[in-house]
Parts: structure tokens; C-alpha cells; sequence
């Protein structure tokens, strides 16, 4: 539940859009389903790092990356490794549908050993 809303939190001061008269948009994300988050579980437990620099935006939708990262004990460790990763295609987007406004997952690759 916490990161179904703390996700949309997180996306609303990225980008700030307006109408054509230079009023700014009402927030239009909502929270994002606990089943949607369930359906990352087996992936979350592994480590999932999103990526809000490499976020997507277009007319019909929001696509947020993930990339599986493991366990670490150190944090320079995770970094040195996900900026390896990081070039690399993601392992899971979470896409907020504009036009629907439903959130889905869409899980691209498995994770590796």
C-alpha cells in the first residue's frame, strides 16, 4: 500500500503540465492498485530499483523502468552494479494508461542468478 502511493507522489513534481492557457493540470495519478504491486512481488523480493530519471512520458501513457538488483550489503556495491544494469533494458515497467487512468505491470524479463 505505502509504495502503491509513494510512487505517484514521486512522479507529480517531475513533470508539471499545463493547460493551454498556462494553468497547470490537476493531478491525475492515482494510487497505484495493491494488486499491481503483488503482481511485481516475486520481483520486488529480489530487489527492484525504479528509475525516475527514465521516465516516459507520452500523450496516452507513463511508463516507470525497473530493474532487478539483488541483495547487497553495500550500498557503492548496488551502485557500481546498477550502473552496469542500467544500460541494459529493463526488467519491468510500471505504466499508468492516461486516458483509462489504470496503472498495469509489465514484466519483460525474469531475473537472473
Amino acid at each position: 500500500m505505502m509504495l502503491g502511493s509513494l510512487i505517484p507522489l514521486k512522479l507529480e513534481p517531475l513533470k508539471v503540465e499545463r493547460t493551454w492557457l498556462g494553468i497547470r493540470k490537476k493531478k491525475e495519478l492515482t494510487a497505484i492498485p495493491a494488486e499491481i504491486i503483488a503482481s511485481l512481488a516475486h520481483i520486488l523480493a529480489e530487489g527492484l530499483v525504479f528509475s525516475f530519471r527514465d521516465v516516459k512520458y507520452t500523450r496516452t501513457k507513463i511508463e516507470i523502468p525497473a530493474w532487478v538488483v539483488g541483495d547487497y550489503l553495500n550500498m557503492d556495491e548496488m551502485h557500481d552494479s546498477f550502473s552496469v544494469r542500467e544500460s541494459k533494458e529493463p526488467d519491468a515497467f510500471i505504466i499508468f494508461n492516461r486516458k483509462e487512468k489504470i496503472w498495469e505491470s509489465v514484466i519483460k524479463n525474469t531475473p537472473s542468478s
